[in-house]
């Protein structure tokens, strides 16, 4: 799995009133998000990833080799996993703020190695 983009301050985690957090973004493979992300995700979270990677295949397949089309948004301590599409981090829907932040490029084997990233500070 690929991490390669960090959001300092996430206000995603979907709970009322929970506390910025740092999140990576990770780009997986079918086959590493089967065997890493997998298991961490509710049926329903799995079919809509599935269906994101499907339909962002072709896109997957031009920003990178080999494509990596199953895409999520992961808090470093784990405590949520949000399945998104593939331009998620670099979309128009940004317009001028951009939350996400690039960082230097790292592989992972397994999610728990997030809890080590160092998380470079916000600007």
């Amino acid at each position: 799995m690929l991490v390669r983009w960090f959001w300092p301050a996430c206000t995603r985690s979907g709970k009322p009133g929970s506390k910025p957090v740092a999140a990576f973004w990770v780009e997986a493979t079918p086959a590493e998000a089967e065997a890493a992300i997998s298991p961490h995700l509710s049926a329903d979270v799995i079919a809509t990833s599935q269906s994101l990677a499907e339909e962002y295949a072709g896109l997957a397949e031009r920003l990178g080799s080999p494509a990596r089309p199953f895409c999520f948004l992961v808090a470093g301590e784990l405590s949520f996993i949000e399945t998104r599409t593939v331009h998620y981090p670099a979309h128009q829907m940004w317009n001028a703020y951009l939350s996400f932040r690039e960082m230097l490029e790292r592989s992972i084997d397994e999610l728990e190695e997030l809890k080590e990233l160092d998380c470079p500070t916000a600007d």
